[in-house]
């Protein structure tokens, strides 16, 4: 099996399994759910020849993947020896317009003429739930303004997907829509069954559970090749899905990819800069590989999507803390600021509604499911929350102000720092016993079965103190610098009383990276950036090291 691709460009979020195929979709940043729905579900790609259709993940196919250096921009190639052809499909989300474009170049590897048809086939599960009844229709070309290609249009509530393609060595485009899944009391499996004598029924529309499939067909002279074009446009209404859609077929691909690939060349520089200086010669490809692969999981809105392809069979895609604060912290070493203040805006406006911070969050930013429970302890109740996830976003937040800004800390930062930093500071500072003067009662990672005092949270909210008493001094924020550290000093006393031989946290990364690596193991950000880092020489000499 070859790993997994995931493209986007902020806004939609495409993933593609192992053979190719389109297994998650994310649109637009606020949607919580994958509208494909769960791992069983995917869109299918097969070539109909010599009689019979070959789906890409029918066991007959060799398959490849790679991400084009420095760009996300993805190429699988796909081999079928006993057809004697070959597909080579680049497949990028264009960094401006919310759609997929795929340019598949069919090769002949055989020695006479074929006859062929390209079939894409797509499901779709809007929000992942089966019980919403979406619509799926065929337009011809010219019958909606600003749409002059014929497309299949998918579409629910405020969210639509239209779909398109041409082939350069063929005419016209074969179609169809249909159900899959139940559908009045019978299981059906999908419209892609269809494609089994290279032909479609070209049913123009349908309602429910609803899917489509559309044919391409492909002349190919002996050792010859042909290109075949696929367009999947995404919108929240459907003039402006159509409006997509019409401007990335008509202009071609060939200007988006190379807009698109500017746009990650560009992107990537400052991480290229710090990869010069940090990284061997023989691991750069690889570390470059890894950053944009923590891009793809970032969404505009600062949400972090933490988990991968395979492990998407719960419906909505929650946004940890944790994974939140490590992406962030890395990218602004990186120098890839936008992206890393993206991350922390997106925890204001829920710290500002719930004065706290939960456990899991939705892409809206709204709280996401949480198993734990309020409780009593000695007559105070404990929230359901994990306290490290507020010392871990503070320490973030002022490793990121110290790292990006060595000597200034212009405007944004110091409004940043007042809505977040000042609020998760004070959130800390004033969630402490009053007679042990640790903090009090709260839930941990390694043990979520009930609430408790902890040492290692304690180091945690002393070493988070610490660093923003460091900020607020650099403010002048005098009043702030005398409470951050009057309570951080209360603690380390209290530690002391316990504990005599305890060693405070020489610096913040020392127990960050300990936390991690005593509580988790099975985290897809947390892994990313463990192979990050292990990438970067340990010898560096460079101010700013991961």
């Amino acid at each position: 099996m070859t790993s997994e691709i995931i493209l986007g460009n902020g806004n939609l979020s495409i993933g593609l399994d192992s053979y190719g195929q389109v297994q998650k979709i994310i649109f637009p940043n606020t949607c919580m759910a994958n509208h494909v729905g769960s791992n069983s579900l995917h869109h299918k790609i097969g070539l109909y020849c010599e009689d019979a259709v070959h789906w890409l993940d029918d066991g007959s196919w060799k398959i490849k993947q790679s991400y084009y250096p420095g760009r996300l921009i993805s190429r699988t190639i796909a081999n079928n020896l006993w057809l004697g052809i070959r597909l080579e499909i680049q497949d990028f989300v264009d960094s401006d317009l919310d759609a997929l474009i795929r340019n598949i170049h069919v090769i002949n590897l055989s020695g006479h003429r074929r006859s062929a048809k390209l079939f894409v086939y797509q499901d779709f599960v809007f929000e992942d739930n089966a019980h919403n009844i979406s619509t799926a229709q065929y337009i011809p070309a010219n019958v909606i303004d600003n749409l002059s290609q014929p497309a299949i249009l998918h579409f629910y509530d405020n969210k639509g997907f239209a779909i398109s393609g041409k082939s350069f060595c063929g005419n016209g485009m074969d179609y169809s829509v249909g159900h899959f899944g139940k559908y009045d009391g019978n299981y059906m499996s999908g419209a892609w069954c269809d494609a089994a004598d290279g032909k479609l029924a070209k049913n123009n529309c349908e309602t429910g559970q609803t899917d489509s499939i559309i044919g391409l067909p492909i002349e190919l002279s002996p050792h010859d090749s042909c290109r075949v074009m696929y367009y999947l446009a995404a919108g929240q209404s459907i003039s402006e899905v159509c409006q997509v859609l019409e401007k990335v077929a008509k202009e071609g691909s060939h200007d988006y990819t190379k807009t698109t690939s500017d746009h990650w060349l560009s992107w990537l520089q400052p991480a290229i800069d710090y990869a010069r200086g940090n990284v061997r010669p023989e691991d750069r490809y690889d570390f470059i590989d890894l950053i944009l692969k923590l891009r793809a999981q970032i969404l505009n809105n600062g949400s972090v999507i933490d988990k991968s392809i395979k492990e998407i069979s719960v419906s909505t895609n929650h946004i940890s803390p944790l994974s939140s604060v490590l992406a962030a912290a890395t990218l602004v070493e990186l120098r890839l600021d936008i992206d890393a203040a993206r991350i922390y805006d997106f925890y204001i406006s829920p710290l500002e509604r719930d004065h706290m911070l939960y456990p899991n969050y939705l892409l809206s930013g709204g709280i996401g499911p949480n198993k734990l429970p309020f409780t009593l302890d000695n007559d105070c109740v404990v929230p359901p929350i994990f306290l490290a996830d507020t010392a871990l976003l503070l320490i973030s937040l002022c490793q990121s102000i110290n790292y990006a800004f060595a000597k200034t800390i212009p405007l944004d930062w110091k409004k940043r720092w007042r809505k977040l930093g000042v609020k998760l500071a004070d959130f800390l500072a004033d969630y402490i016993d009053p007679i042990s003067k640790l903090p009090m009662s709260t839930y941990h990672y390694n043990d979520p079965g009930e609430a408790k005092h902890g040492i290692e949270d304690a180091l945690l909210v002393y070493t988070a103190l610490i660093s923003a008493a460091n900020v607020s001094d650099r403010l002048k924020d005098v009043d702030a610098v005398i409470k951050y550290q009057a309570v951080s000093g209360d603690i380390a006393d209290a530690l002391m009383d316990i504990h005599q031989d305890i060693e405070l946290p020489a610096d913040s990364d020392q127990i960050i990276n300990r936390y991690i690596d005593n509580n988790f193991t099975d985290s897809y950000i947390v892994s990313l950036l463990s192979k990050i880092r292990s990438l970067v020489i340990k010898e560096s000499s460079s101010e700013h090291d991961l």
